[in-house]
């Protein structure tokens, strides 16, 4: 019988000191892997998923708006295009006389700062050639003067 208790006891112990041994283990793996901020690794998965939720709830909304605004657009194009469908050829022409006056006014201002941005490359240089001749120049008279 005193073995049987010893035995008992023995196991008991052992399980015990294992549980602690186990539990002790384990919140100094938590502490060492888990833990950023104070928050253990279970924490910051159940905020990533928090996080997660509430930007594609944001995406949704925002997918919504965009949807409500093409909408809108193919519903003024459509009202546009039957609008154009009631012109006359005489105002038809109008309009499309103007829409390609304005693509060459665009054009033209486009082509207008690239011709500004190349005189401004263009002076620059002027500049710094103009500067290289009065330095050859200078060059030339020191050397005139010194043959004399």
């Amino acid at each position: 019988m005193d073995s049987i208790t010893a035995a008992l006891i023995g196991a008991i112990a052992a399980l015990l000191s294992n549980v602690w041994t186990d539990f002790k283990g384990w919140k100094k793996i938590e502490r060492l892997i888990g833990n950023l901020h104070d928050t253990t690794l279970g924490r910051q998965h159940e905020n990533i998923e928090k996080t997660i939720f509430n930007e594609a709830k944001t995406i949704r909304t925002s997918s919504d708006e965009i949807h409500d605004l093409v909408g809108n657009i193919t519903a003024t194009l459509s009202k546009q295009e039957v609008r154009y469908e009631n012109l006359d050829t005489d105002q038809k022409e109008v309009r499309n006389n103007v829409i390609k006056l304005v693509s060459n006014w665009e054009e033209l201002i486009r082509d207008n700062q690239e011709l500004k941005q190349a005189i401004r490359e263009l002076k620059l240089e002027n500049d710094r050639l103009k500067e290289i001749v009065r330095e050859q120049n200078r060059n030339l008279d020191r050397e005139k003067g010194r043959e004399r």
